[in-house]
Parts: structure tokens; sequence; C-alpha cells
């Protein structure tokens, strides 16, 4: 059977198409190859960096409850003292009053004279001494202590004088200036400040 030119351009027709076809499922292959392995890489990238995130963000999340937890724990130390510190000063407050309240016994008196033998038995024989007085404790004891004092130290080996520094007891001086004696209520009180502190956070120490 002859072939006719219509047969031989449908049959290089059928090859070309069929190359055509042949090339364009190997280049799509390979296009779907390409794509599918970006797409695995694009995802292994963001899987990456979503880990990298949630690591950044608990580490950060991690120093800021560190962070709150320590100024938590700042806080409630600095409360703790605050509150020692408002009792403590609450206590000194009641201990003065009741200092006060003391001035105006017959107990105070007492205790003035035991202060005066004290801070008298100091100073040097014959030296003159200058005994410092409250004007509160001069209105009411002035001529009792006058009379004590004549006791033990000659009439012009002492003086008493009113002063405003103290709220109580004797603040005694030498002529010369070289000795002093502080038996003021003031001195006793802040010298025992601390003594009486230690005690009172002894008791308090695990109620604050």
């Amino acid at each position: 059977m002859a072939t006719t030119i219509d047969d031989k351009i449908s049959l290089f027709t059928k090859v070309i198409f069929e190359k055509l076809e042949n090339e364009y499922s190997e280049k799509k292959q390979k296009l779907v190859e390409y794509y599918e392995a970006e797409k695995k890489a694009i995802a292994a990238e963001f899987k990456k960096k979503m880990a990298e995130k949630v690591s950044e963000a608990t580490q950060e999340a991690n120093l800021k409850r560190d962070h709150m937890v320590s100024k938590a724990r700042t806080e409630a130390h600095f409360e703790v003292l605050r509150k020692r510190e408002e009792l403590l000063q609450k206590l000194f407050n009641e201990v003065n009053e009741k200092i006060k309240e003391f001035l105006d016994t017959p107990k105070y008196w007492e205790f003035l004279k035991d202060a005066l033998i004290h801070v008298t038995s100091r100073f040097p024989q014959g030296e003159k001494v200058f005994y410092i007085f409250t004007p509160n404790d001069l209105d009411k004891h002035r001529e009792d202590i006058r009379i004590f004092l004549l006791n033990l130290k000659p009439q012009g080996d002492f003086e008493i004088v009113s002063g405003d520094s103290i709220v109580g007891g004797v603040l005694a001086r030498s002529e010369s200036g070289r000795l002093e004696v502080d038996l003021s209520i003031n001195t006793l009180l802040k010298e025992n400040r601390k003594v009486l502190a230690q005690l009172f956070f002894s008791r308090i120490g695990r109620e604050v």
C-alpha cells in the first residue's frame, strides 16, 4: 500500500507530539520534584525558626518569672524590715511614755539619788562639779537635791544647773571641762536601745 503525503504528515505530526509530550512530562516531573524539595526545605526552616522562637520565648518567660520571684522576695524582705522597725519604734514610744510617768513617781527621786552618788564618786575630791538637771526636776526637787549633794561634797565644790538637753537624770561636768559623767535618761535610753532592740527582735523574729 503506497504511503501518501498525508500519511507522512500525520506520522510526522504524531512523532513530534509524542516527543513534545515526553519532554513535557519529564520537565513537569522535575518541576514537581523541585517544588516538593523546596516545600520540604521551607517547612524544615519554618520548623527550625519556630523551635528557636519557642526556645527564646521560654527563656524570656523564665527570666521574667525569676525576676518577678526575686522582686517579690525582695519586696517581702523589705516589708518585714519595715514592719519590724515600725513595731520597734512603737515599743520605744511606749517606753518613752512609761519614762514620763516614772519621772513623776517617788521611785524617780530614789533613782536620782543613786545617780548622784554614782556620778559624784567619779570626780576627784576638791574638784568643783556642775550638776545639770531638767527644769522640771529643779522645780520639784531643787532643795532636796541641794541637801543630798551636801552629804556628798562641800558647799563650794558643786553647783546646780538647769539644762534643756536632757529629759531626766543628771549630767555632771568638772569645772575644768576635762571630765563628764552622763547618767541622763537620754543616754541611758540610747545605750540600751541596741539591747532592747535585740531582745525585741529575738522574741518577734519568728512572727514577722
